[in-house]
This record gives C-alpha cells, structure tokens and sequence, in this order.
C-alpha cells in the first residue's frame, strides 16, 4: 500500500522488502494491482448518456494517477458519443482534506458557468459533500440541474448526504484478493508481471442522485421516468402508452429517433440493469432477483 512516491519506493528498495503496492495515487515501479480507472471514467460516463446528458463535466485533482485516468475515460467516451465536457481540477491535489472557502470557490466559478442541466463525475466519492454544498448554495437542483454520479462506492458516504450518491463500483475487494494472491507468488520466488494487474470495475451503483432523464422530447423523457422507476414490475408497452397518453407508433418513432431502440427494449433494459445492481449489492440467488425485477421466467435472463 501506501502513496509509493520517490521516498516510499527508494525505502522498500534499500530494506529490500517484498512489497505489492494497491495505490493508484501515482504510478511506481512497485508491483502493482489497482483499479482500472480508464474503465471507471468509462463506465461513469457511459451511466450519464444512458440518462440523456450531451453536457458533461469531470471534477479531479491535478497530478493524481487516478484522477488523471479516470478523466481520460471519461472525456474520451463522451467525445465519441458527441457529448461536451470540461473538466476541473482544483489547485491542490487532496481538497477534500482542506474544504476551505477559497478552495469551495474555485468549485463555486466553475459550476456556475457549466450549462443546466448537467451530468458530472467526481473523481471519488468524498468529494461529494462539497460538491453538494456548492450546488445548493447556487440553487442548482441534484439531479434535475446536476446528476451526480461518483467512484468507488464509498460506504461512508451512502448515509451522509441526500440524495444518495451513484457511484462507480470499483471492486476493491478483488483488489486486495489479488494483491494477496501475487505477495503469495512473490514470496514463492515467480517473478513479478512486468505491467500493473488493472481489476475491471464490477458495475454502476445507481441512487438518488442521476435518478433524472433529460431528453428533449418530453414524451421519451416521460416515458424513461416511468420504465426505469417501474423496473421492477412486469410492466408493458401499453402501460408506457397510457401513462404519456399518446399513440403506440408515436412514442415508437420517437424512441427510435431519440434512443434508437424500442420502448420494449427500453424496458428489458431498465430489467436487467436493475438485476446486475442486485447481484452486486445482495446475497439472493439468481432467481430471485429476477423475480423481483419483474422477469416472469428466469430463462428470459
């Protein structure tokens, strides 16, 4: 572990320790198993266009491996998807360890100049008890003029702020299982993996805080509220129908123009988004998740 600076590294060598290092604060010539950050800023973005937004914004720390990664994967993704994004980075590298006014500030300028509504990605998590406070202190509404979605799926933060955070889960636990699983080789003598080990990320918690669709067209966008808040009922084109109150081949047609997908897809969509989140977060088998998610059989799956 540790932040494997020049020091940290020069010390390990010189005692001639066997170490693996699990922080990607920066890179080091430690070996090494971390998050794949590129994928988390991926993945994080990839949330935020399933949701509508074509403006975007990433808020990190210069000089940070992570953050630098996660950016990347962030920005590139929405460039391919045609989306906006800017980034800001604040002038320190951990502002979360000195939540000054000056440094709330530097926040506060930058998101008052970004567009309403917006979708963000903070770095980590821990940076959204700021992020929160700037936003209220603007009267920018989470997630209706702000969606907010972290990384790392800190525990912490799930009872701390309102509305609950979305957030990047980063598979930490595989982190560590792999860690161990390479100190074990080391100490058997095998050589160490010339590159780092980079541990995919299990999947999006989604909460309160992107819970918002933002379309143009206000019968998609009517439609995407009802079908993700209803995800977990056996619920049918004709129900979307009846709660837009328009014809089948107008909401059809423009669910096509504007997802380029079908409501019914839509709807297998939100199904099996919601089973991939209960696989992570519970401990119930297969079938039953299914069933709670509004899947009659579980060979639909």
């Amino acid at each position: 572990g540790g932040f494997c600076r020049n020091d940290t590294v020069s010390w390990i060598r010189r005692s001639k320790h066997l170490a693996v290092n699990v922080s990607m604060l920066y890179q080091s010539p430690i070996p090494t198993v971390g998050v794949d950050d590129y994928a988390a800023g991926k993945l994080a973005c990839e949330h935020l266009i399933e949701r509508g937004f074509d403006q975007m914004g990433f808020i990190g720390f210069p000089n940070i491996y992570y953050s630098r990664r996660r950016w990347e994967g962030f920005s590139q993704t929405a460039q391919a998807a045609g989306a906006k994004v800017n980034l800001f980075e604040f002038s320190i590298e951990q502002p979360m360890h000195q939540n000054t006014p000056a440094i709330r500030q530097e926040l506060l300028r930058w998101l008052r100049k970004q567009p309403k509504p917006v979708g963000v990605m903070l770095a980590i998590d821990s940076l959204a008890t700021m992020v929160y406070e700037v936003c209220h202190s603007l009267n920018r509404v989470i997630p209706d003029d702000v969606a907010i979605i972290g990384a790392d799926n800190d525990p912490m933060m799930m009872g701390l702020i309102e509305p609950s955070l979305s957030s990047v889960d980063v598979y930490n636990e595989r982190v560590g299982y792999e860690a161990g699983r390479l100190m074990s080789r080391l100490l058997q003598g095998h050589e160490p993996p010339a590159t780092p080990l980079l541990i995919q990320p299990r999947g999006i918690a989604s909460r309160q805080s992107t819970d918002t669709f933002t379309q143009k067209d206000e019968y998609v966008a009517s439609a995407l509220r009802y079908i993700w808040r209803m995800s977990h009922q056996s619920i049918s084109v004709e129900d979307i129908i009846k709660h837009v109150n328009c014809s089948r081949r107008t909401l059809e047609n423009r669910f096509r123009q504007h997802r380029g997908r079908t409501p019914l897809e839509e709807i297998q969509r939100a199904r099996i988004e919601r089973v991939k989140r209960r696989l992570v977060e519970t401990d119930r088998s297969i079938a039953q998740i299914a069933q709670d998610c509004g899947f009659v059989y579980i060979a639909q799956l």
